[in-house]
């Protein structure tokens, strides 16, 4: 059974994680493209006082005041190309030796179909994208903090158990590679906050996991 605490921490859990999806896709050229993001962040973390807060907000600050036209092309340079990618958003680069649509990736499309997910087809990238990977997990979380007293603990514990394996076994095997490297090639210190404050949250999302499950 879930207390109200347990659902509130839940939300914001899931909050956090969507809208790091949110800044790893191309932005916008308005609120909603870095800016929002950065904001719903920053309360997430500060409802679940996170370590990873003050990095938040110094994201958020360098959001605002960081040329539109700049970023674009930085993003573009770190993320996509179109000659050679700076940084590539893909798990399977980092666990397969710069490798592309490896079998990391064909493992990931299939928990995505076990979790009853399908990428949408507006989303025109690989599965293993780091925006669809913190997308995922928004939906895991996002369902689990929608489960009701009434309903089978056995459904929360499935949905519980997906999340935590997924953190603690995939995306926290590759992602501080890709903080590093983002850290590394960018010329921005809007890129190099993201990758500190998006590599602080998952690596600290990943420890809870593992002392809760070193203390069952």
């Amino acid at each position: 059974m879930m207390t109200s605490h347990t659902s509130t921490d839940i939300a914001s859990r899931a909050e956090a994680w969507h809208s790091l999806s949110m800044l790893f896709v191309f932005p916008k050229g308005d609120d909603e493209g870095i800016v929002r993001p950065c904001t719903d962040l920053c309360y997430a973390l500060e409802a679940l006082d996170h370590t990873a807060l003050p990095k938040a907000r110094e994201l958020r600050r360098l959001a605002g005041e960081t040329d539109y036209q700049q970023l674009c092309v930085e993003f573009t340079r770190l993320f996509i190309g179109p000659f050679q990618t700076a940084a590539p958003p893909y798990a399977s680069w980092y666990l397969e030796g710069s490798k592309l649509m490896g079998e990391s990736t064909v493992q990931v499309m299939n928990t995505y179909i076990a979790s009853g997910v399908m990428i949408d087809r507006q989303f025109r990238d690989l599965p293993d994208h780091i925006a669809a990977e913190c997308e995922f997990i928004y939906y895991l979380l996002s369902n689990l903090q929608r489960i009701t007293e009434s309903e089978s603990p056995s459904v929360v514990g499935e949905i519980q158990s997906a999340y935590d394996t997924f953190v603690r076994t995939h995306i926290s095997t590759w992602l501080p590679a890709f903080c590093a490297r983002i850290i590394g090639q960018t010329h921005l210190p809007y890129f190099r906050a993201l990758a500190s404050v998006t590599e602080q949250f998952v690596m600290e999302e990943r420890n809870i996991i593992m002392a809760k499950e070193e203390s069952l």
